[in-house]
């Protein structure tokens, strides 16, 4: 996981949280960057094409599906809650989305340490 590069969205309700913040400052320690473009679309798109590894969503609400997930998806990237449990709209809020199983499994288990 240290050669990772992780896109972590977490929106303005979260932010602040402390599961929240454990799981940032968890990721600092294990990657190597953790980033933030404000842009999830294109998040999504770069993971897809294997310039990033993972993007990991924080939110208390349902995130919109849009295209860059679909893109993630379709280019056979791994979306589940932090449960491990596949993607819905019911379960969107707490996403990890990654295309390596390995790193898949390790974030899994970081996101389970803190929230």
């Amino acid at each position: 996981m240290k050669r990772s590069s992780i896109f972590f969205i977490p929106d303005f309700t979260t932010k602040r949280q402390p599961a929240t913040v454990c799981l940032r400052n968890a990721l600092h320690l294990h990657c190597r960057r953790v980033l933030d473009t404000w842009s999830p679309a294109l998040d999504w798109c770069l993971v897809a094409s294997g310039k990033a590894e993972s993007v990991i969503t924080v939110s208390e609400q349902a995130v919109p599906s849009d295209a860059g997930l679909l893109i993630l998806q379709e280019a056979g990237g791994k979306v589940t809650d932090f449960a491990g449990k596949s993607f819905t709209l019911e379960n969107s809020g707490r996403l990890i989305a990654s295309n390596a199983t390995t790193l898949h499994h390790e974030l899994l288990k970081l996101a389970k340490r803190c929230c």
